[in-house]
C-alpha cells in the first residue's frame, strides 16, 4: 500500500467521524500549528549527536513525532505499518518518562520492542530486523493510522482522533524479555532513541 494511499485512507476516516458528530456539528479539532510535544532536549538526547533521529510518543493527547525526519519519507510495505526510511541505523535507547516511574533502557544488543496503549489503538515501535550478531536493525510502526491525522500538514506529527485519553500503558522488550512493564495514567511521553551504531 503506497504511502499516499494511507493519507488519503486517515483523511477520509476524519471526515466519515465529523460528520457523523451529533446535530451535525462537527468536533472541535487541534490547532494545525505543531509544538513540541517533549520538552527540552534532556542530556541523553543530545549525547546521541545529530545521527539521533528518535521517534516520541506523548499523552496530552496522544502524538507521534518523527523527529528530523518528515512521515511522508516512510515506506508503506503493508496496511498500517510505516518503515523508517534510515534502514543502516538501530534503536540504541528508549527513554520512559512516567510520574514515579521514570525508565531508562539501553539497547546493544537484540530487537528492540515499545508497545504503547492509549484508548482502544496499541502502537508498537519495533526493530525492523535482527542481524547473524544480533544487533536490531531498522523501524517500524505498527498502528490503526485511519485513527490518527497529520498534525502539521504530513510533516512530523501524527494526532490521535481520540483528545481525551492518556497513555494506559507501557511496555519494552528487548527480545523476547520484557524489561519495562507499567501502567500509566497521564504525563508519559516515550522517547525511541535511533542512530547509527558505529561499527554495524
Amino acid at each position: 500500500m503506497a504511502f499516499t494511499d494511507l493519507r488519503v485512507l486517515s483523511t477520509c476516516v476524519l471526515v466519515a467521524v465529523s460528520c457523523g458528530a451529533a446535530g451535525g456539528q462537527q468536533p472541535a479539532r487541534p490547532k494545525a500549528t505543531p509544538t513540541p510535544v517533549a520538552g527540552a532536549e534532556s542530556p541523553v538526547t543530545q549525547a546521541q549527536g545529530d545521527n539521533d533521529t528518535p521517534i516520541i510518543i506523548a499523552d496530552g493527547s496522544l502524538t507521534m513525532e518523527s523527529k528530523g525526519v518528515p512521515w511522508s519519507s516512510y515506506s508503506s510495505p503493508r496496511v498500517n505499518t510505516l518503515v523508517h526510511p534510515h534502514t543502516g541505523k538501530s534503536i540504541t535507547l528508549v527513554e520512559i518518562a512516567m510520574p514515579g516511574k521514570n525508565r531508562t533502557v539501553r539497547f546493544s544488543e537484540g530487537k528492540c520492542t515499545v508497545a504503547v496503549r492509549y484508548a482502544s489503538t496499541d502502537i508498537v515501535v519495533a526493530s525492523s530486523f535482527v542481524t547473524s550478531g544480533n544487533i536490531g536493525v531498522g523501524l517500524q510502526v505498527k498502528t490503526e493510522f485511519p485513527s490518527f491525522y497529520f498534525r502539521d500538514n504530513a510533516r512530523y506529527y501524527w494526532a490521535h482522533l481520540d483528545t481525551t485519553s492518556k497513555i494506559s500503558h507501557v511496555t519494552v522488550t528487548r527480545g523476547d524479555q520484557i524489561v519495562f512493564d507499567s501502567g500509566a495514567s497521564g504525563g508519559t511521553t516515550v522517547t525511541i532513541h535511533f542512530a547509527i551504531v558505529p561499527g554495524l
